[in-house]
């Protein structure tokens, strides 16, 4: 009484899978092949392969913030080190930090509200410049995307910078002295979720008053020029 339904089903299920091996076919074939690809990420040594070096931008070598032999490296949200094709990749949110060179501030600022101007130039031609010292460019962001208070970690967690300007003297970033110096990245806005994630040539202006403190230009490791900018959450 049992056999009987028992047979019957097994029959049936027989048929069913005979009716669909055509089809997965295709699917049988790739699994051997999706099973052995492989990625090509880029390689992501810590302080090797996550770099990002820093220079005074032309004509800022008489400002009162001097670099030298500068290098920060970068990571994603859960510092984890983040790697591009060119090096470093900033990730918002993310961190990097400065860990290599010198840098030398050669008088005391009151930190109040320190200007930061950013110059953004997009690896892309329906883009281009977003920001030129400060300014936007092209309606794609407003002013306050391009110029924003350096000390206010609202946009970019930089206080241990400004602690530096408060304080003259020669920061030796390898032994991280007096003070290690590194910055953390806010989420990027959700209207510019797409804007960001891409190559980008930057450079930054910090001002106080009339007065420049420092100019520096963000470059990659394969002298492109480009850095890359990833977004990975928005607010």
């Amino acid at each position: 009484a049992h056999i009987l339904p028992s047979y019957f089903l097994i029959t049936r299920s027989y048929r069913t899978v005979r009716s669909i091996l055509p089809m997965l076919a295709p699917l049988l074939i790739l699994l051997p092949l999706l099973a052995t690809a492989e990625v090509d990420y880029p390689q992501c040594d810590d302080k090797v392969d996550n770099i990002v070096r820093i220079f005074n931008s032309p004509g800022s070598e008489n400002l009162p913030v001097q670099l030298s032999n500068v290098s920060m490296t970068t990571y994603d949200a859960n510092f984890q080190p983040s790697c591009n094709t060119t090096g470093g990749d900033i990730t918002f949110p993310g961190s990097a930090s400065l860990y290599q060179g010198m840098m030398t501030v050669t008088s005391k600022f009151d930190t109040t509200f320190v200007t930061l101007k950013l110059t953004l130039k997009k690896n892309d031609t329906e883009t281009g410049y977003v920001c030129i010292n400060g300014e936007a460019q092209n309606g794609v962001v407003d002013d306050t995307f391009c110029t924003f208070d350096l000390c206010d970690p609202d946009v970019i967690y930089a206080l241990p910078i400004c602690e530096a300007l408060t304080q003259p003297g020669v920061y030796n970033l390898s032994e991280k002295t007096p003070f290690p110096i590194y910055l953390l990245f806010n989420p990027i806005p959700y209207e510019n979720r797409n804007l960001m994630t891409g190559m980008w040539k930057i450079s930054a202006e910090a001002s106080l008053g009339d007065q420049r403190i420092f100019d520096w230009t963000f470059i990659g490791t394969d002298d492109s020029g480009w850095v890359h900018i990833t977004k990975t959450g928005v607010q």
